[in-house]
């Protein structure tokens, strides 16, 4: 409230009367001042002017500085006096007014000097009370600040309390989302949404095209940039809208705080919270209880792929075991029909000896079958382990490919015909069992998916490299498909429409990363099937000088193993 200068027209006071009512207009004029500049302003005004040529007001404030000052700073001149008159209240000093008079002899009555003391012990009185009002108004808002953090705290505290509740009760990665969302607004903001993958690929939940297309503007950047930056190395972003120049009538994005979803070393995604509300915007608490928040979610993200990969492995078991029963109890019932038509041939004496040795083949035929279903069981284990054992030598790896081929054509008593083919110098370091291994499972798949037509098998030297090729003209296999099917009881089709534990490939692959070796595939649906084998070849030994010691002579000779 601006205070009341009044001209100070009562000077000289004639008698008591006049000075009571001119102190008393001085009294009233201070108490409306609302601020200290004022009470100096007002101070000055109601004893300078009409007591002494000139002053000034100082007011200090508390440390020995001056607080508001009013006046002019100058001296009297020669023969001139002045007078300073102090601010203040018992045992407490506030400022001083001094006054001056310019010619020689001059000064002013003592009733005038009564006055203007009256008029500055005003002053005090109205400063410590705007002080008084200035401290209780500072520690309203204060106590207003804390009790206003205070109740976001026990929100936040209740929200992440209601979000504990919620990530305990669900697995389901996108219920649990969408539950957390209904929770989240409004306590953090208006929107709330979930990016699910990494800082190239992944997709929003929550949040539409449009309205994340908004944030280029917000953040200054392609919102997939700023998002790749919060992913990969975890720093938050926090960002506000430009102030608005006029009303624009649409609901714009206010404020957005994005922050890395991350749990037990693993990146989920991220959280995007926005607010429509020009006077919510995000700061240093929002940030913290977004902080985690976010760790809370990303740990029930976590969870809840836990539990999938858990449901996934129990459901690949039983189909494992389902498949493995089968194929394990098929040459099992052959070899049972062979094994009692022999016994009956013997127990009435009679049989075939053609026939007899036509049931005996079929029951080794079996037996081999058993034999290689248990082996590949047995590599699970041993590639699971890690102990997959290697002995390595120098081995022709066309021989290894032809008798590999020649078996399988004799097991197929030729239906499905089997081109090979060979080119170059062939000789490698590899396991000669295992190789085998490779190519037989090789060959078998195409064998089964080829749709009995030819299967083309060639290998070929390629610098240090071999490289070996096994194309059908089947089925084929969908690209979504083609690096799924090296996996672990993993098939390309349903498992009732072809028979195998779905463990060729995937055994396959692991002997070839053993072997220091590769697997690719090139297929599509319907246009069969071509996988390629890079084995390394053994490297040619350099040769070597030699000096004969009878005549000097240098000859070119390989070099000995412990060159």
């Amino acid at each position: 409230m601006p205070c009341r200068l009044l001209p100070p027209a009562l000077l000289p006071v004639r008698d008591a009367a006049d000075a009571a009512a001119y102190v008393s207009e001085g009294v009233l004029a201070l108490s409306e001042c609302g601020t200290e500049e004022a009470i100096a302003s007002s101070l000055f005004a109601w004893t300078v002017p009409a007591i002494a040529d000139e002053g000034r007001v100082e007011l200090l404030d508390g440390r020995g500085g001056v607080a508001a000052a009013h006046g002019a700073p100058g001296r009297a001149g020669a023969g001139g006096t002045e007078r300073a008159l102090p601010v203040g209240l018992p045992g407490l000093q506030l400022g001083k007014l001094t006054l001056r008079w310019l010619e020689a002899g001059s000064s002013c009555p003592a009733a005038g000097i009564a006055v203007a003391e009256a008029i500055c012990r005003a002053a005090a009185l109205a400063l410590t009370a705007l002080r008084q009002r200035e401290r209780e108004e500072r520690s309203r808002r204060v106590a207003e600040r804390e009790a206003s953090h205070a109740a976001a705290a026990q929100q936040r505290l209740e929200l992440l309390d209601g979000i504990s509740i919620l990530v305990g009760s669900s697995l389901d990665g996108d219920a649990l989302l969408e539950g957390l969302g209904r929770v989240i607004i409004p306590a953090l903001g208006d929107r709330v949404g979930f990016w699910l993958g990494n800082g190239v690929e992944g997709r929003w939940q929550g949040i539409e095209e449009q309205t994340a297309a908004q944030l280029q503007g917000l953040f200054g950047t392609h919102p997939l940039a700023r998002l790749r930056h919060v992913i990969e190395t975890g720093e938050p972003a926090l960002s506000h809208a430009q102030a608005r120049l006029g009303p624009d009538g649409g609901l714009r994005i206010e404020s957005a705080l994005l922050v890395r979803l991350a749990a037990r070393g693993r990146v989920s995604g991220a959280m995007l919270l926005l607010s429509y509300q020009p006077r919510r915007r995000y700061g240093a608490p929002e940030l913290a209880a977004a902080e985690d928040l976010a760790g809370r979610v990303a740990m029930s993200l976590d969870n809840a792929r836990l539990y999938r990969e858990a449901q996934e492995a129990v459901r690949v078991r039983e189909e494992f075991l389902s498949v493995a029963s089968h194929e394990l109890r098929t040459p099992l019932s052959a070899l049972r029909l062979n094994v009692q038509s022999v016994a009956r041939g013997v127990a009435r004496g009679a049989f075939d000896r053609a026939a007899l040795l036509s049931r005996m083949k079929s029951a080794e035929r079996q037996t081999e079958r058993l034999a290689r279903l248990i082996e590949k069981l047995l590599d699970i284990s041993r590639i699971t382990a890690g102990k997959l054992s290697l002995q390595i030598e120098e081995v022709d790896l066309a021989a290894v490919v032809g008798e590999a081929v020649s078996r399988l054509l004799e097991e197929t008593r030729g239906d499905v015909p089997i081109h090979f083919s060979m080119e170059g110098d062939l000789l490698g370091r590899c396991d000669r069992l295992r190789l085998d291994q490779v190519v037989t499972n090789l060959l078998s798949n195409a064998v089964k998916y080829g749709a009995g037509k030819p299967v083309e098998v060639r290998i070929r030297a390629e610098g240090a490299l071999a490289r070996l090729t096994v194309r059908d003209h089947g089925i084929g296999i969908a690209p979504e498909d083609q690096q799924r099917i090296f996996g672990r009881f993993e098939r390309a089709v349903a498992g009732h429409h072809y028979g195998g534990l779905g463990l060729g490939l995937w055994i396959v692959r692991e002997i070839l990363e053993a072997l220091d070796a590769s697997i690719s595939i090139e297929s599509a649906p319907g246009g069969g099937s071509t996988f390629t084998v890079m084995l390394p070849l053994r490297r040619p030994e350099a040769p070597r000088l030699e000096v004969s010691g009878r005549d000097g002579a240098v000859r070119e000779g390989a070099a000995s193993p412990g060159a």
